[in-house]
């Protein structure tokens, strides 16, 4: 490679060089868990079950990377573009390190290296703004839920594994709440016109406490505090996208998807309080995948299709294809989420629509990757 190809492949952003590989995963984890569940297939991981290692993929594998990839994006210098090739390697190496040998001395090297080459990125980032610092905090905990996840579920010394997940969860929600209060009054002032999104002081104070209780919730065992905390995080942020000029940029369907899926959030959040009392609305973690398969997906795919239109230096507009994914996210996590608690006899069925309406909706984004990325068409 010469210099002037070299100097090429730097200036690349560092989405375009992660999207197909994000992509990838997010076909494949839920292929394979629910080919393996439906099959009976053993589970070739000594130290995860097959559920353990799906949580664990979807939480620490795909929404981890997608935060610190576009963390990295959405704070990038783009007169100095750092080099990226060792994330990349790191990060190639931690999912070979769980998908394919199996030894957790292996996966925590690599899963360690991984969590301080991400950080020392955001650290270097040049931009000086609250939510730079709000990301280094997000991303250096999840990193280390990741690493107390593989420590304790090797040792056998961890009767709350679900507890990692929902800490995780309600970290990567607080986290797109944040970085969307930043990001989205600018992408809808170009689409509309401008409004002020000052978010008033006392809405984020509450919902910032909530958020904190109900992360709280997950390890101290107080009666009414879950129920509290959650009902609390999940109405506090409902009022959120209500300043964001929620009314107008309904007009753009691009805008009103981010919408849905931060409305999705709030609900799941509400739901989870009220499962406390009915338990039933949580049948086989819904909750979880409200979130995960739910809300987050939805403002991920968007997030994603905005970001390969700009940097391809196409012209982002909405289209049957970006409907059709965004429809086919819809329809999986309303049948992974419902199908159970309505009719529980029917969960292992749900299973096989919702993984292939979740897969087929980032299958289609990856053929669109394709299209988008061949060599005349490339942005350098």
């Amino acid at each position: 490679m010469n210099n002037q190809s070299r100097s090429n492949f730097f200036a690349v952003p560092i989405t375009v060089l992660f999207n197909p590989l994000l992509t990838l995963l997010a076909v494949l984890i839920p292929m394979y868990t629910v080919t393996s569940i439906v099959n009976k297939y053993p589970f070739w991981n000594p130290h995860f079950s097959l559920y353990e290692w799906h949580g664990f993929q979807m939480i620490f594998g795909f929404f981890y990377t997608f935060t610190l990839v576009y963390a990295l994006n959405f704070h990038r210098d783009t007169h100095n573009r750092p080099n990226y090739l060792p994330l990349i390697f790191v990060w190639i190496l931690d999912q070979v390190g769980l998908f394919i040998i199996g030894d957790y001395r292996f996966f925590l090297v690599t899963s360690s290296l991984l969590a301080i080459i991400g950080l020392s990125h955001l650290f270097k980032a040049n931009v000086h703004r609250p939510i730079k610092n709000i990301s280094i905090a997000l991303f250096g905990s999840l990193s280390l839920l990741k690493i107390l996840f593989i420590s304790l579920s090797v040792s056998g010394r961890f009767p709350q594994k679900f507890a990692i997940y929902d800490t995780a969860a309600l970290l990567l929600v607080a986290l797109f709440f944040l970085i969307a209060h930043e990001m989205l009054p600018k992408i809808i002032h170009k689409e509309q016109r401008e409004f002020d999104a000052t978010l008033p002081k006392p809405i984020l104070i509450i919902m910032l406490i909530t958020f904190i209780f109900a992360i709280l919730s997950q390890w101290i065992g107080i009666d009414f505090l879950p129920y509290a905390a959650y009902v609390g995080a999940g109405v506090s942020s409902f009022f959120l996208p209500f300043y964001w000029d929620f009314k107008n940029s309904l007009k753009s369907p691009l805008i009103s998807f981010f919408h849905i899926g931060f409305l999705v959030l709030s609900f799941s959040l509400f739901l989870k309080g009220i499962s406390f009392f009915a338990p039933v609305l949580d049948m086989n973690r819904a909750n979880l995948h409200l979130v995960l398969a739910g809300g987050l997906s939805i403002i991920v795919l968007n997030t994603m299709v905005r970001t390969l239109y700009l940097e391809s230096r196409r012209k982002l507009k909405m289209n049957k294809l970006i409907w059709t994914m965004q429809t086919c996210l819809i329809v999986g996590f309303l049948i992974r989420v419902f199908v159970p608690i309505i009719s529980p006899d029917h969960f292992l069925t749900s299973l096989h629509y919702a993984m292939g309406f979740w897969s087929l909706a980032f299958l289609i984004f990856l053929i669109k990757l394709i299209v988008f990325y061949k060599p005349k068409n490339s942005i350098v």
